[in-house]
């Protein structure tokens, strides 16, 4: 019985599920859906580039392996420990792609993540701390303003 527990502990701090909080719906394409439930395991640091201040990830998104690369936007130093806040994209539609001061739109999966890392004990750990679905709508890309609405998943 412990060994279950201890199984289902393990795996489930591996396995993220977040739920859209809202409905959002796209105003270019009545058949494009949102992803409401997004499903993240095995999210492992791949390399970073201090100088560039991008760190690569790869996960299974969905029951797809993917990379994604995010930006380096703050910098904790204690001692051996360093903390490194990260934002980036898991995933981008393009659903109207705005040629010719045509419609533009796109659902953006963004992330904010910490990377945890201790050189000296050779110690990486990686956490996403919030998944968003940011959507930019833009009628005419020639004479109009872009509208971005931001919506946060909720972990489940």
């Amino acid at each position: 019985m412990k060994l279950v527990i201890a199984l289902f502990v393990t795996l489930t701090a591996f396995a993220n599920t977040y739920q859209l909080s809202n409905t959002v719906a796209s105003e270019a394409s009545y058949d494009y859906k949102a992803l409401e439930t997004i499903t993240l395991t095995d999210v492992e640091h791949l390399n970073s580039d201090i100088f560039a201040r991008t760190v690569t990830f790869r996960a299974v998104l969905n029951g797809e392996l993917k990379s994604f690369t995010g930006k380096i936007v703050e910098r904790e130093v204690t001692g051996s420990d360093y903390l490194y806040k990260v934002q980036g994209s898991l995933d981008r539609d393009v659903i109207a792609n705005g040629y010719g001061c045509d419609e533009f739109e796109a659902f953006n999966y963004v992330f904010d993540a910490q990377l945890e890392v201790n050189f000296e004990a050779k110690y990486r750990e990686v956490k996403i701390t919030k998944v968003s679905l940011l959507r930019e709508y833009n009628y005419d890309i020639c004479h109009d303003r872009t509208e971005t609405t931001l919506t946060p998943y909720i972990l489940k």
